[in-house]
């Protein structure tokens, strides 16, 4: 008889010999990134079959952004801006790991700081250090 229910029963009749085989519960981790050619995740250690982790295994997640992207966030079954972060597979888990583009440092602020302190400077030496009249 081959039955894979958690509970059967036989009837004892005659001699028999009755072997259980458990197989262990194996929990998938599915990856993506957005957008989709944005970055890859590493992930420590592989995993422990093919099919899956073994439930209590520590994996360790990093975001690597490609070329012109950062790293975002994560979503999913764990979320968050730590990177690498840290799993424990308790269940099949799904992340993602968000990247947006990476931009050119803003120089307008500097021009705009410039802008300011150069109006800002005189108007503050005309009001505060004016020279004062003297009383007659």
């Amino acid at each position: 008889m081959n039955d894979t229910n958690e509970s059967t029963s036989v009837e004892m009749n005659c001699t028999r010999t009755v072997t259980a085989v458990f197989a262990p519960i194996l929990h998938v981790l599915e990856m993506s990134a957005d957008p989709g050619e944005s970055g890859e995740i590493m992930v420590e250690p592989a995993p422990s079959t093919p099919d899956g982790y073994l439930p209590g295994t520590e994996v360790i997640m990093e975001a690597v952004a490609s070329e012109g992207y950062q790293f975002s966030h994560w979503s999913g079954d764990a979320t968050g801006r730590e990177n690498p972060m840290a799993i424990i597979m308790g269940s099949d888990t799904q992340l993602r790991a968000h990247f947006v583009p990476r931009s050119p440092f803003p120089w307008w602020w500097l021009v705009l700081g410039i802008g300011a302190i150069g109006i800002s400077l005189p108007v503050y030496l005309w009001l505060v250090k004016k020279p004062s009249v003297p009383e007659e």
